[in-house]
């Protein structure tokens, strides 16, 4: 057979199967989903069912039901899933880290049912979850709250083991508080000059300790264990230093506006160099 033969006998098989496939396709879709098509098997199907690769979902369809005891979030490598407490829903996110940031692998959304959803609501909904949870997660929430202090504290430079107790009473020296109404916790910075004089530069924060027990308390009900809690503005510090948003070569303000309170932040770079908490978000701005 000539090449020229070749190409015709394949164009006239190719109109053959056009003609074919456009007059079966209205008999099946009248016919309907009576039947499935049976399953192949043997090698060679197990062969190509290998061969072709799954396609990579980054997002899922928050419509979509998992099945239960499906590990959304599990797997061997050890990765950290973000679960954000919201009003009317549950936003989880899960997190590897890559080199010194980190990357985003599957988020989702599960909308809560209730105006305003109630702490019951949440729990069944944190329990479902931790269902699909692997061994080696470690959880994280965020607290979202108006009622928080974040500041730069400069401290004197310390060994290691006395920066805890500096920390405490700088802080105190400061701003007075009590132990028993709020939560510290700092993050170190690392050596400043100030005045010509070596000190530490932390981050320090307040939080009330109600508010963090109360967020801790819907995960303990639920069997879901928090690796740690973190804030509105150190969240979205986070952001910044895994080089997500960019400040260029000076500073940038980030403006988060919540349902009962907003958070003001001024950042150089990666750090965090202020921020502010107002009472007044979304719902008294809709009131006015």
């Amino acid at each position: 057979m000539t090449k020229r033969e070749k190409i015709d006998s394949t164009e006239e098989l190719l109109d053959i199967i056009r003609d074919d496939a456009s007059v079966s396709a209205p008999a099946a879709s009248a016919k309907g989903a009576e039947e499935p098509p049976p399953l192949k098997t043997g090698r060679s199907a197990a062969r190509k069912a290998k061969a072709a690769p799954a396609k990579k979902r980054l997002t899922r369809d928050v419509r979509r039901r998992p099945r239960e005891g499906r590990s959304l979030f599990g797997g061997s490598r050890k990765c950290a899933v973000a679960i954000d407490l919201r009003p009317d829903s549950l936003v989880v996110v899960k997190m590897t880290r890559r080199d010194r940031s980190g990357q985003i692998q599957d988020m989702e959304r599960i909308p809560l049912q209730g105006s305003p959803v109630s702490e019951d609501t949440q729990v069944d909904a944190l329990r479902t979850l931790g269902k699909r949870l692997g061994r080696q997660t470690k959880v994280w929430s965020v607290l979202r709250t108006g009622d928080m202090d974040i500041n730069l504290v400069r401290i004197p430079k310390v060994p290691a083991g006395r920066v805890a107790d500096t920390v405490y009473w700088q802080l105190q020296k400061e701003r007075k508080f009590d132990d028993a109404e709020y939560i510290l916790d700092f993050r170190v910075i690392g050596p400043v000059k100030d005045s010509g004089v070596s000190k530490i530069e932390v981050m320090a924060c307040l939080a009330k300790r109600s508010e963090v027990d109360q967020l801790k308390s819907v995960f303990h009900k639920a069997g879901v264990e928090l690796a740690g809690v973190t804030t509105i503005p150190n969240a979205f510090q986070c952001v910044y230093a895994a080089g997500w948003c960019d400040c260029g070569s000076g500073q940038c303000a980030n403006v988060h506006v919540d349902a009962d309170f907003s958070c003001i932040s001024i950042l150089s770079g990666s750090q965090l160099q202020f921020t502010r908490t107002i009472k007044s978000g979304t719902v008294s701005m809709a009131e006015e």
